[in-house]
């Protein structure tokens, strides 16, 4: 007794609203991949360089190190005690949207690398809220 689906070749997206968080279960909201990807840190000299030289700020859910820098990136850094790769690819969806959402609120670029505590259960809102508190108290 399932309601009859249409036939139609276009996806079909739910609204999706990321401050209240709502999507309906089983839909995927559209995300733009471009909006990241030249964000990212990827070298591993550029984390050498931040682990070694950075600031460190730490909430109850993740460190963040950060420096100055001309661009905003953005890297994670999830070893192996989180657990198995599916919970730590999880773990990095989450910080890097929870990091898409509050980028626009931070005063200058910087190059940063999040590193997650580790955790029994992991929350967007919960890492979104830290962010925004260690930008408001590093005056970032």
């Amino acid at each position: 007794e399932f309601p009859e689906q249409s036939r139609s070749t276009e996806p079909v997206y739910a609204a999706y609203s990321l401050s209240a968080g709502i999507c309906l279960p089983g839909i995927i909201p559209r995300v733009r991949r471009s909006d990241m990807t030249d964000l990212r840190l990827k070298i591993q000299s550029d984390f050498n360089n931040l682990f070694s030289g950075g600031k460190r700020a730490f909430s109850p859910s993740f460190t963040m190190i950060y420096a100055p820098a001309k661009q905003m990136r953005m890297g994670i850094s999830v070893g192996k005690r989180h657990g198995k790769s599916v919970k730590r690819n999880r773990i990095k969806r989450l910080l890097r949207e929870a990091f898409r959402s509050v980028r626009e609120e931070f005063q200058g670029n910087y190059s940063i690398v999040l590193v997650p505590k580790v955790k029994d259960d992991y929350s967007f809102f919960t890492f979104r809220k830290h962010l925004q508190w260690i930008i408001a108290r590093e005056k970032l």
